[in-house]
């Protein structure tokens, strides 16, 4: 963006949190916002890092790749389902990409905080979980906030006065378009006080993440969805 049109401001970002949560998430524009701040690692499934270029920018950043396995029922000797595999059939296992996600955030956690995280930087996520048009805040993942340690709050606001072309609410390429197609776009990031959780905070995720939904609300102005 053209210089001036990219500010930041705010407390200074904590050194001890090992999570930045970013809202209004709006389009795909959010990522690159924190490339250029230098700092959080995105969090994305491994998959996409088997994609030609997107998988050399990941590995430049350092991004926590998320495997997602696959296992295939196994058969009894007479090729048919096992009994096991009949009952696991049955009653579909948890595992999904969300639940691996999951497991993959609150592992870098334990890592950060024990200092043993490669490199010992924060990951970056936008916990509403889809774009939209960033006029109000929507509902955060709870996976985002388990293990009841602090995150950075980051408010990300795409400035526009008739047509907001930073929001990702149609196809890819049309949005991809727009984005091209505007000169310049200001873009305002807000660091947020280090959010500490409450003692009922740290033990249930989805109210802490409510809680940090609030102090985003109120910081920027904007309702809750």
């Amino acid at each position: 963006c053209w210089p001036g049109y990219f500010t930041t401001h705010g407390a200074k970002p904590d050194p001890g949190a090992s999570v930045w949560v970013s809202a209004p998430h709006t389009g795909v524009l959010d990522p690159y916002i924190f490339m250029v701040l230098g700092c959080p690692r995105p969090v994305i499934l491994e998959s996409y890092s088997k994609i030609p270029v997107l998988g050399i920018l990941l590995r430049c950043l350092a991004a926590l790749l998320v495997p997602i396995s696959s296992s295939s029922p196994s058969l009894a000797k007479n090729g048919e389902l096992s009994p096991e595999v009949s009952r696991r059939a049955a009653k579909p296992p948890k595992s999904s990409a969300a639940n691996h996600v999951r497991e993959a955030i609150l592992s870098h956690k334990k890592l950060f905080a024990d200092g043993k995280a490669v490199p010992m930087s924060p990951i970056a996520l936008f916990p509403e979980g889809i774009t939209h048009a960033g006029l109000s805040i929507l509902p955060f993942f709870s996976g985002a906030f388990e293990g009841g340690v602090p995150v950075q709050a980051v408010i990300v606001r795409t400035g526009f006065t008739y047509f907001n072309s930073a929001a990702f609410t149609s196809a890819l390429g049309p949005h991809i378009l727009r984005l091209l197609l505007k000169p310049a776009m200001a873009i305002d990031v807000e660091f947020l006080p280090l959010y500490t959780p409450s003692a009922e905070e740290a033990s249930d995720a989805a109210t802490m993440a409510e809680g940090v939904r609030r102090q985003i609300c109120a910081a920027s102005g904007l309702p809750p969805n």
